[in-house]
């Protein structure tokens, strides 16, 4: 199996510029595949950690919360592990905790290979955005504008 290591060695991706923007989503999407994280993209952390279940309503509570270095639970999260447990168990299923800690470190790998291949314009935009689907898709928005400008630009032109 692979290791993110290699990164270095990998082919760089170019930085995203609206010339090759096409291109560039077309790469990190096969880089995100390649490395099996690309379902952050795709997919909700809800839906992602939320494990359905038959007899909706009858199950118990399985969440787990995450403790500092100390060895405490951290009562923010404790609290909202807590209310989205709940809310999963009214509607049939439970919150997976390490699904959801697996979702996490894969996102954040996500958005470090989308941000490592970002202008310093665009690389901004990341601080705007807490996900990485919520990224991709504004680059994608920002990117596409440029090309029904370009195409717009074109028809008038030539029509």
């Amino acid at each position: 199996m692979g290791s993110d290591d290699r990164y270095d060695k990998e082919p760089k991706i170019p930085k995203l510029t609206k010339e090759n923007h096409e291109k560039w989503f077309r790469n990190n999407k096969l880089k995100l595949k390649g490395k099996g994280i690309f379902y952050t993209i795709e997919v909700t952390k809800h839906a992602y950690a939320w494990i359905a279940r038959h007899g909706a309503g009858t199950s118990t509570s399985t969440a787990n919360t995450s403790q500092d270095p100390a060895g405490t639970v951290n009562p923010t999260e404790q609290a909202s592990v807590l209310g989205l447990t709940s809310d999963f168990e009214r509607l049939g299923g439970t919150w997976n905790a390490e699904k959801a800690k697996e979702y996490d470190k894969d996102e954040a790998k996500a958005l470090f290979y989308i941000t490592n291949s970002l202008l310093d314009d665009d690389d901004a935009l990341a601080d705007e955005y807490e996900t990485a689907s919520a990224l991709w898709t504004a680059l994608k928005v920002k990117y596409s504008k440029t090309d029904q400008l370009t195409a717009n630009n074109i028809m008038t032109v030539t029509g």
